[in-house]
């Protein structure tokens, strides 16, 4: 087992609890604390720095902001298998043995219905 920080072999055991040991890194210059689980030898730095409420929100916005642009990213995809001059079956991506579609493939064939409709008009 060796310190992330310095390399270090030796430790200063604390408390402990659980499946899991607190342990200090022994090298003067490191001094920093880990959960250890002897069970899979892992090493859990015990001084992270979890993200701060803002940047928990800014993480939470762009993952909204990414799910909420994939329905036209997939609607987009359905037009140019059009313009491209794909069937509707080109849209259908999803293939189990049932053949049913999940959302990505439904907008997809929106998309692809939609350009194909424009151009009939």
């Amino acid at each position: 087992m060796k310190c992330t920080y310095c390399g270090g072999t030796e430790f200063y055991e604390g408390p402990s609890g659980g499946l899991s040991t607190n342990i200090l890194c022994a090298n003067k210059d490191c001094r920093h604390w880990f959960n250890h689980m002897a069970v899979v030898d892992k090493l859990e730095d015990l001084n992270r720095i979890e993200p701060t409420d803002e940047e928990k929100e800014t993480a939470r916005n762009a993952r909204i902001a990414e799910r909420e642009a994939a329905p036209n990213k997939y609607y987009e995809e359905g037009a140019e298998i059009y313009s491209k001059g794909g069937s509707a079956k080109d849209c259908i991506e999803s293939k189990p043995a049932w053949h049913a579609c999940n959302g990505a493939d439904f907008y997809r064939l929106a998309g692809f219905i939609d350009a194909k409709s424009k151009v009939r008009k």
